[in-house]
C-alpha cells in the first residue's frame, strides 16, 4: 500500500516549512492501484479548502473517486508533506490530469486540468483527499 521508506520520514516542524523540506522522495509514495481501490469505497475530503473546491465544481464524492480512478502513473506530479485542517501533516502524492469537459452553456468541450492530492489514512481503509481543484 505504501512505499517502505515513508514510515521513516518525519514531517516538517513549524508553520511554514520551506519547499525543500516539504518535498518527499522521487516517486509516488502510494501504489496507484491501491489508491484507486480505496477511492471506490471510502473517499474523505480532509481540508476545508478541498471541500470548498469540490463544492465549486458541483461534484460529489463519487465524482472525486471517478477522477482518482482515471489517473495513470503518467499523471504523477510529486509527493510532499501537507498540513491538514486539524494541524496534522500527511504525506501526500499529487497528480495532474487533463480531461475534456462538455459545457452545455458554451455548447462545446474544453480541456480542464485537474490537480488532486491525496494520502491513504492510517488504517489503510480511507483515501484522504487533501486537494482537488482546477
Amino acid at each position: 500500500m505504501v512505499n517502505n521508506h515513508i514510515s521513516n520520514l518525519i514531517p516538517p516542524s513549524g508553520d511554514n516549512p520551506s519547499e525543500r523540506k516539504r518535498r518527499i522522495g522521487n516517486g509516488p509514495l502510494y501504489l496507484l492501484s491501491e489508491v484507486q481501490k480505496i477511492a471506490k469505497v471510502n473517499t474523505v475530503l480532509v481540508t476545508n479548502r478541498c471541500k470548498d473546491d469540490v463544492h465549486k465544481l458541483a461534484w460529489s464524492l463519487d465524482d472525486v473517486a471517478e477522477l482518482v480512478n482515471e489517473l495513470t502513473n503518467n499523471n504523477y506530479k510529486n509527493s510532499e508533506w501537507c498540513r491538514v485542517t486539524n494541524g496534522r501533516w500527511l504525506a501526500c502524492d499529487a497528480y495532474v490530469i487533463i480531461r475534456d469537459e462538455y459545457y452545455e452553456h458554451l455548447r462545446k468541450a474544453l480541456q480542464c486540468e485537474y490537480y488532486v492530492k491525496f494520502a491513504i489514512g492510517p488504517t489503510g481503509k480511507a483515501l484522504l483527499i487533501v486537494s482537488c481543484h482546477l
